[in-house]
């Protein structure tokens, strides 16, 4: 009886436990905007989130910091989400066509469907 009882109490610290550490790092980083770019018929856009850091090392400008971009229409329906080493390499203008859209600074190019 007693062996039953801490294994259950063992089991609610071990809950417990990873409940706290999933809280404080969740799967997906949190991120805020860092920057915008619409298509030039304002049917796509093309966002920069940088990742929040906990702890900034001195001499970083922000623009070194990891992030993502993400590529949705202009009603939010996200079409693709990729992370990024440096959000600075997603800062260049992006080439928009009819059927795709081209990020220089990350040598990719992103279908608009």
């Amino acid at each position: 009886m007693r062996r039953l009882r801490s294994k259950k109490l063992l089991l609610g610290l071990v809950v417990v436990g990873a409940a706290f550490i999933w809280a404080l790092f969740p799967m997906e980083p949190v991120g805020r905007v860092f920057h915008e770019f619409r298509s030039p018929d304002g049917r796509h856009v093309i966002t920069v989130y940088r990742y929040v850091m906990p702890i900034a090392l001195p001499g970083g400008g922000g623009s070194d910091a990891p992030g993502r971009i993400e590529l949705t229409t202009a009603d939010g329906h996200l079409l693709h989400k990729e992370p990024v080493p440096m959000v600075i390499l997603a800062m260049d203008e992006p080439e928009w066509s009819e059927r795709e859209v081209r990020l220089g600074g990350l040598l990719k190019t992103l279908p608009l469907q």
